[in-house]
């Protein structure tokens, strides 16, 4: 018999949210810059937040990779 390993999937994802330009973004508490951007990201369950001055927008998504190419997520709907 064989074992299967899951596969580990990871891909660029190019992060909006529109009115927060600028921004800076924090992906599960590390941060990434301001957004836009793009991060690579391992599919599954992120913790996004935001931060502009004393505004802060968090927002908890599942991300889904595009099987080629860059997946698009904005964080403001």
């Amino acid at each position: 018999p064989a074992q299967l390993d899951p596969l580990v999937t990871r891909g660029n994802v190019l992060i909006t949210a529109d009115g927060w330009e600028g921004a800076l973004l924090y992906v599960d508490g590390a941060p990434q810059g301001r957004v836009p951007t793009q991060v690579m990201l391992q599919e599954g369950m992120h913790t996004f937040v935001l931060k502009r001055g004393d505004a802060a927008k968090t927002s908890q998504r599942r991300v889904r990779l595009a099987e080629s190419g860059v997946t698009r997520l904005s964080l403001v709907d």
